[in-house]
């Protein structure tokens, strides 16, 4: 798997690895690098409201991160 630029992240319902460093913040310096999990959904019974969804339905923009990449998740194990 390739790490591709966060701008190309597919809006498909697919849930993704990104990545990114942290900012930053008051006395820490940042850059350090964080993982989440994110998919493109939305919460709305009607079907609007989409937006990227992560932990604790949070959005990336929630995090002090500058998300730069993403790449798909491996497959799923499967139990023989």
């Amino acid at each position: 798997m390739t790490w591709q630029p966060i701008a190309t992240a597919p809006k498909d319902g697919t849930r993704m690895l990104w990545a990114g460093t942290y900012k930053p913040f008051d006395m820490l310096d940042g850059g350090e690098w964080h993982q989440e999990i994110f998919t493109w959904g939305s919460m709305m019974s009607d079907g609007s409201g989409y937006k990227w969804i992560g932990p604790g339905f949070a959005s990336p923009d929630h995090w002090n991160i500058e998300w730069k990449s993403w790449q798909p998740l491996p497959e799923d194990p499967v139990d023989d």
